[in-house]
C-alpha cells in the first residue's frame, strides 16, 4: 500500500550501507588490511565520512516520514469524499493543538488549514509539511509518533528495539549540531566507531519498517483517520 515509501526506504538504507562500506574499507585501508585500499585515506577522512553517514541517517528518518504521509494523502484523495473527511479531521485536530497552546506558529498551520480544506489536487508536499512542520529538522521519536498518531495510527506498539527512539535522538541531535556549524565534521564523531553508528542505523531502519507496517494495517482494517 505505501509503495513510495517502501520504495523510498529501502533507497536511503541502500545509500546508508554504501556508505558504511566505503568507510569499512578506508578504515582497513589505514590498518594495512584493505583487499582494495582506498588511494587518499587518512583518518581526517574517516572522521568526516562517521559524521556524512549520521547525516544519512537522519535524512533516511525525516524523509520516509514524509513519504509515509504522502503516500497516505495520496490514497485518500483518491476519493473526494474521503478526502473532505480526513482533511476535516485533521484540519480540527490541529485547531486542537493551536488552542492547547501545542503548536509554535499557529498562522503557519491555519495557512496550510486552508490548503487541506480547498481543492485536493493541490501538491501532497503541502499536505505533508502540515503535520511536519514543526519538526523540520527535528525529527525526535516522540514527533515521529505524534505525526503518525495524528492520522489514526497507534504508534505505542512499536518494539523494534528497546533503544529505538534513542537511536533515532542520536542522529537528530548530531543532524542539527553539524548543519547549524556547532561542530566540525572531522571530529564530532570521533569517539562512535563506524561499526557503533551502523547499528544504530539498523535499529532506526528495524523502527521505520514496523511504522511503515503499522500505518499498511490501519490502511487495510479501515482505522485511519478517515475511516
Amino acid at each position: 500500500m505505501l509503495i513510495n515509501a517502501r520504495r523510498d526506504l529501502e533507497e536511503r538504507w541502500h545509500d546508508i550501507q554504501l556508505h558504511y562500506s566505503h568507510l569499512l574499507q578506508m578504515e582497513a585501508t589505514l590498518q594495512g588490511a584493505a583487499t582494495s585500499p582506498i588511494p587518499g585515506a587518512t583518518t581526517r577522512l574517516v572522521e568526516i565520512s562517521k559524521s556524512t553517514l549520521a547525516l544519512l541517517a537522519y535524512n533516511m528518518i525525516e524523509g520516509v516520514a514524509r513519504a509515509i504521509l504522502d503516500d497516505i494523502a495520496r490514497y485518500v484523495s483518491g476519493d473526494g469524499r474521503k478526502w473532505r473527511h480526513f482533511s476535516d479531521q485533521l484540519g480540527d485536530e490541529l485547531m486542537r493543538q493551536i488552542l492547547e497552546g501545542r503548536s509554535t506558529d499557529s498562522k503557519h498551520v491555519l495557512a496550510k488549514r486552508a490548503v487541506l480544506s480547498a481543492d485536493k489536487r493541490q501538491t501532497f508536499s503541502l499536505r505533508t509539511d502540515l503535520i511536519l512542520a514543526e519538526a523540520y529538522g527535528n525529527l525526535t521519536f516522540g514527533k515521529l509518533k505524534g505525526c503518525i498518531s495524528l492520522i489514526g495510527v497507534d504508534c505505542q506498539v512499536i518494539s523494534a528495539a528497546a533503544n529505538s527512539g534513542e537511536d533515532l535522538e542520536f542522529f537528530t541531535i548530531r543532524r542539527n549540531k553539524l548543519a547549524h556549524g556547532n561542530v566540525t565534521f572531522g571530529n564530532y564523531l570521533n569517539s562512535h566507531t563506524a561499526s557503533e553508528l551502523f547499528r544504530k542505523c539498523e535499529t532506526v531502519k528495524a523502527t521505520l519498517d514496523e511504522v511503515l507496517g503499522l500505518v499498511e494495517a490501519a490502511i487495510n482494517n479501515n482505522t485511519l483517520i478517515n475511516a
